[in-house]
């Protein structure tokens, strides 16, 4: 074989070669575009769980907090009952960061009972709100009671109803 024929058959090669990459790259193209959607809905259902996941976290840790701050009667600048009921409610809703409408009751298990030993709940209920509303199944409220035991007897008034947060 003559160097002249040699350099066509490479050449030749060479074409063959090059068509079929791009025929792959094409392929690959096709197939990442018709994967990519569904990696794009994993992706948003991973961030909004997080979302729910840390929403969810907040409220269960205003309410632990507002037990605590009610279970040893909180007072924080010497009010009255009525009042004391009202500032417990307010430091609860402090302890939230986000300003959604949120619902505060604080009341006795048994109402005549507000000794130490006796046992109360704090229950907080709050909308939900979704970073995409691409996800409608998520829940529209995230609630939460925590039943404790008062260690100091209560001067505080339990709740009437639940109150939203100011």
């Amino acid at each position: 074989m003559d160097l002249a024929s040699e350099s066509t058959l490479r050449g030749r090669d060479r074409d063959v070669r090059g068509d079929e990459r791009s025929d792959e790259a094409g392929a690959t193209m096709v197939e990442f575009a018709l994967i990519l959607p569904f990696l794009l809905v994993v992706l948003m259902g991973i961030v909004e769980f997080g979302w729910a996941f840390g929403q969810t976290m907040e409220v269960r840790h205003a309410a632990r907090e507002g037990a605590r701050i009610a279970a040893v009667n909180y007072d924080g600048e010497h009010t009255a009952d009525a009042d004391q009921t009202t500032v417990i409610r307010t430091e609860i809703c402090r302890r939230m960061t986000s300003n959604d409408p949120t619902t505060v009751e604080v009341s006795l298990v048994d109402a005549s009972k507000s000794y130490a030993g006796a046992y109360a709940v704090v229950s907080l209920v709050r909308s939900h709100q979704t970073l995409s509303n691409f996800f409608p199944s998520f829940p529209s409220t995230l609630s939460t009671d925590i039943e404790f035991r008062i260690e100091r007897p209560a001067t505080w008034s339990p709740s009437v109803g639940a109150v939203s947060c100011p």
